[in-house]
């Protein structure tokens, strides 16, 4: 998976529409396929995460990027939605069980008859 960031940058027409050809996966032989994301920039710094937001989903909200919207890979909301769902899958695939883990933490609390952990300066220790 790709992430194409600073679109609104891309003022010429033909760069505008490889990146919407990546995303559109005309161009792109990546399992996962591109997504894409408009950052906030210098100018945003002082526009809250919602503004930020909000003038993302604007942005893709008109032409040429209008297109990407039936994609379900244009923005922020887009990206975490994937990137949520496929990440305990790769943990998973990459042989990590976070799961199995936390319940063997647990297990070796509650044999050592200390289900909070040792308290050290203040933060638990596990």
């Amino acid at each position: 998976m790709a992430v194409l960031t600073k679109p609104d940058l891309a003022i010429e027409r033909n760069t505008q529409q490889i990146a919407i050809d990546h995303v559109m996966g005309k161009r792109s032989e990546l399992t996962l396929g591109y997504y894409i994301v408009k950052n906030r920039g210098p100018d945003d710094a002082n526009k809250s995460l919602e503004q930020g937001q909000t003038d993302e989903r604007s942005f893709f909200a008109k032409a040429p990027w209008l297109v990407l919207n039936s994609t379900g890979k244009a923005g922020m909301d887009a990206l975490k939605l994937r990137v949520r769902d496929r990440f305990p899958q790769h943990l998973l695939e990459e042989g990590w069980h976070p799961l199995v883990e936390i319940l063997d933490v647990h297990t070796e609390l509650l044999v050592n008859d200390d289900p909070f952990g040792q308290v050290t300066s203040g933060h638990l220790r596990v």
